[in-house]
């Protein structure tokens, strides 16, 4: 029997009982043995092929970073990526990952060029069908990313299909975490294994990457860069849709994991019972239906536009109401409060950064970490949480942001 417990912060909300199955094992855990016997392999196969030692660069001309996955991983990178720029400003620092990086990193005044790589395995399906037209995709751009030289090359996950990539592309120092196999393929170690690897939150790896790369860079905390321009658009396009003052909501319901995904009528219900409405709400539209006008009287629309944009919306709103997902990381960087419901992410590493957020959470939850699948019936992580533990926390964070307003004598609308 075990006891679940739906928790904002560290204060208990409700309990429920529920029973495992004993054939329950975590997917984190046996993704830890297969990673410990490919890392020996990688190790031994390094042994014939290891980079070759090249005088390091002080102050290189091209630093390339890995940023292959998801838009929160990308966002948890702003303290390295702003740390490296000012600590090697004449450097070209450039991105190696999804085709959106430059849209979510517009107008932050660190990244001077992306190129497009994306690896199959960063897809939640058909991963490793070697021959599916993704794989071939992927070959073509790596070939095409190879015929870049940069001076450093820096991977900060803990992940050998990076280090191997490291290997792959051209670079004369490479950044990475030894331990986690192939480690001849790197020049300059982390030096941490997956049990400290995995007691840091993302950003602050991020951080620590930083000083390992360059130990007398400044910390950076992870938001992003106020736009003046930018935010007065978004201010008018809310002023076009009917705002007038007051706290915004914004509710984002999708995610790029689809295990991540709460289910939009559960969203419907938070906001009914919210006992503090909101002057309006933002819904982005991506899995969240537009909401329909019979049973929501609060002012409302539905937006739609790219990355760049979305950062500029976030940081005039209030409060964001979402799942553990790339949004949600954006409106943590942008100023929003974020109140998040967390199923199977692991809220160690992937909470919002900064303070002043609250997450809802059942626990304990031992096959938490999930991986790609669920191994029950039907998503514990989500069905135990109860819709009152995330209208609880948004009260809270439009009063806060009603109180803040009223003492800072800010204009209506802001």
């Amino acid at each position: 029997m075990t006891k679940l417990t739906s928790r904002v912060g560290h204060r208990p909300i409700f309990r429920s009982t529920t029973i495992l199955p004993s054939r329950e094992m975590s997917p984190y855990s046996r993704h830890l043995t297969n990673e410990r016997f490919a890392g020996r392999v990688a190790d031994f196969l390094s042994l014939f092929s290891p980079r070759s030692r090249q005088a390091s660069e002080v102050n290189p001309q091209r630093i390339g970073v890995l940023a292959q996955w998801g838009i929160g991983d990308a966002v948890l990178l702003l303290p390295l990526l702003r740390g490296l720029k000012q600590a090697c400003p004449h450097a070209s620092l450039e991105l190696i990952g999804k085709p959106w990086l430059s849209d979510l990193f517009a107008g932050e005044g660190f990244c001077d060029r992306t190129h497009t790589l994306v690896p199959p395995w960063t897809s939640y399906t058909s991963k490793y069908r070697i021959l599916s037209k993704p794989w071939w995709v992927f070959i073509t751009q790596t070939a095409e990313v190879r015929r870049h030289n940069f001076d450093w090359l820096i991977s900060v996950r803990f992940d050998l299909r990076e280090i191997l990539q490291l290997r792959l592309l051209r670079a004369r120092e490479t950044f990475g975490f030894a331990a986690a196999g192939g480690r001849r393929w790197v020049s300059r170690d982390f030096e941490l294994d997956r049990a400290a690897y995995d007691l840091l939150h993302r950003d602050a790896l991020s951080a620590k990457a930083l000083k390992a790369i360059v130990p007398t860079a400044l910390s950076h905390p992870t938001r992003f860069q106020v736009q003046p321009a930018a935010q007065e658009r978004a201010r008018q396009w809310l002023w076009l849709n009917g705002y007038r003052g007051g706290p915004v909501l914004v509710v984002h319901s999708g995610a790029g994991n689809p295990l991540r995904r709460w289910r939009e009528q559960r969203f419907d219900s938070v906001i009914k019972a919210l006992v503090i409405a909101p002057a309006f709400i933002v819904f982005i539209e991506e899995q969240h239906p537009s909401p329909t006008s019979d049973w929501l009287t609060t002012p409302h629309s539905v937006w739609r536009g790219g990355l760049a944009d979305l950062k500029a919306l976030l940081s005039v709103c209030h409060v964001f109401l979402g799942t553990d997902s790339g949004v949600m990381h954006m409106a943590a960087a942008s100023g929003c409060k974020v109140v998040a419901a967390f199923g199977p992410g692991e809220p160690r590493w992937f909470r919002p950064s900064g303070e002043g957020h609250e997450i809802g959470i059942v626990e304990p939850m031992r096959c938490r970490p999930c991986r790609d699948a669920c191994i029950h019936t039907r998503p514990l992580c989500f069905d135990q949480l109860a819709d009152a533990v995330l209208s609880s926390a948004v009260d809270r964070k439009l009063v806060e942001a009603r109180d803040f307003a009223r003492a800072s004598n800010l204009p209506r609308w802001h």
